[in-house]
């Protein structure tokens, strides 16, 4: 039902919630993003809590693999959902 897209664009990760749902009300949700790089235990960089279903992450001078991690918190209840996008890689 839930998938983190992820793709590459020159210097950026682009990363998308795709909801495959007929009955998913996107208004009443509010999503944030992770940048994750694969063995470090902090995040890279964030995008906060916004009614955005998608964000970019600049990689320049990066390398190694990450992944994304979608939240998608309900406005209403304050319930919150964790979904990871598959990870990539970026050589030197």
């Amino acid at each position: 039902m839930f998938n983190v897209m992820i793709s590459t664009e020159e210097n950026f990760f682009k990363s998308k919630l795709v909801v495959d749902s007929f009955f998913f009300d996107e208004a009443k949700y509010d999503f944030a993003f992770y940048l994750i790089k694969v063995g470090e235990k902090e995040k890279i960089d964030a995008r906060w809590y916004q009614n955005n279903m998608s964000a970019v992450f600049d990689v320049t001078n990066m390398y190694g693999t990450f992944y994304i991690r979608c939240f998608i918190r309900d406005k209403e209840i304050n319930n919150k959902r964790t979904f990871d996008s598959e990870k990539i890689t970026i050589n030197v």
